[in-house]
């Protein structure tokens, strides 16, 4: 009997050659031709520089919609071998059950699995409990080898405003770019001085200074007081590296990662005097005025809401946009309990980088029971 098969590849990172796809479908090719059965052109599934932790993956999510469509476009999905599929032992046991259930076979070509056969269940929750402890063993080896880079002064993580990466044999260091120093210090003045985080971002954008990281799919880049206080924290302008401060967890089921902290006796803090940017008394003054901010504006409100940015109690905060930028509207005024709370545009408010001044009053309403 000639059988329909589908092919499902998939490669990890970026580092990894596409080249890789084209073997894995060669493979399945070759078996399927061995079999006399057919391998549809129009039914190659492929998921390109993604991690097989989680099953949030484009093309997994098409193979499977369509193995459930009816009529079912093929028989047999080929694989070249099952942590191809995935690299967690729950999400390949829930793919094998929703395939399973429509009628649809699993071949692991490499290893020789084929779903339809009696002992196939075992051999492929073994296979998958050996690749979700492969993923974890490199995880661990990837953290040891970025932990010794660190220790010996190089740069293991992406760009830091106030450096610029300099590629040496090795790794790469960090140096000094003094024309975002000169940035970073004023920041830092500023701040120590009385100005809020608001009042920094909308002086820099006002001076049309470059921000730290200009996204290409925002028209605008510009400071925002987030930023502002992640600079004002950051323990390298003081000539010390905190490595190891968070790790990164994924949200199961997908390929989302989460940042979550580390206790503090796993911290590595190493000092790189060569690094500073600003001097021990003008970050104590600086950390001093930020331990007052937060003691005095830090509090939760009535309700546990934490205030402004972290959430929202007001129905249309993030929803109605901004006419003239396009930006979101939020409660700009009138937060205390007898003043009348306003909408007004985020860019102007917080960043100065919109001229639409506008505020309209939030008009309240009762709910009938």
């Amino acid at each position: 009997m000639t059988l329909r098969c589908a092919c499902y590849t998939r490669f990890s990172t970026d580092k990894q050659t596409p080249i890789s796809t084209e073997d894995q479908i060669r493979k399945c090719r070759e078996f399927a031709e061995t079999k006399g059965w057919t391998l549809l052109e129009d039914h190659l599934y492929a998921d390109e520089a993604v991690s097989g932790a989680g099953a949030d993956r484009d093309g997994l999510k098409h193979l499977i919609a369509a193995a459930k469509s009816q009529p079912r476009p093929f028989d047999v999905i080929l694989v070249d071998d099952t942590s191809r599929l995935s690299r967690n032992v729950g999400d390949a046991s829930r793919i094998r059950e929703q395939l399973g259930f429509v009628g649809v076979r699993i071949i692991a070509v490499s290893q020789g699995i084929d779903s339809q056969d009696e002992q196939s269940d075992v051999l492929f929750d073994v296979h998958a409990l050996v690749d979700t402890l492969y993923i974890k063993e490199l995880g661990k080896k990837t953290h040891r080898g970025l932990e010794g880079l660190a220790l010996r002064g190089y740069h293991t993580g992406g760009n830091c405003y106030g450096y610029c990466n300099m590629r040496v044999e090795g790794g790469v260091k960090l140096e000094v770019n003094e024309g975002q120093a000169t940035i970073v210090r004023r920041i830092f003045e500023m701040a120590a001085g009385g100005s809020s985080l608001k009042k920094i971002a909308k002086t820099l954008n006002l001076e049309r200074i470059s921000p730290p990281r200009p996204r290409a799919k925002k028209e605008n880049p510009s400071w925002c007081p987030t930023a502002i206080h992640a600079m004002l924290r950051r323990e390298m302008y003081g000539g010390r590296v905190i490595w190891n401060r968070s790790r990164f967890v994924k949200s199961p089921g997908t390929n989302k990662r989460i940042s979550r902290p580390r206790p503090q006796s796993e911290w590595r803090v190493i000092d790189r005097p060569e690094l500073r940017i600003v001097s021990n008394e003008l970050w104590e003054r600086v950390q001093a005025r930020l331990a007052w901010a937060k003691k005095v504006y830090g509090q939760q409100t009535r309700n546990g809401l934490l205030n402004r940015t972290a959430s929202s109690q007001y129905l249309f905060s993030g929803i109605v946009k901004c006419d003239v930028c396009g930006g979101n509207l939020v409660i700009t005024s009138g937060r205390s309990r007898r003043g009348h709370r306003r909408y007004g545009c985020s860019q102007h408010f917080y960043r100065g980088t919109c001229a639409n001044a506008l505020q309209i009053r939030k008009i309240g309403w009762r709910r009938n029971c």
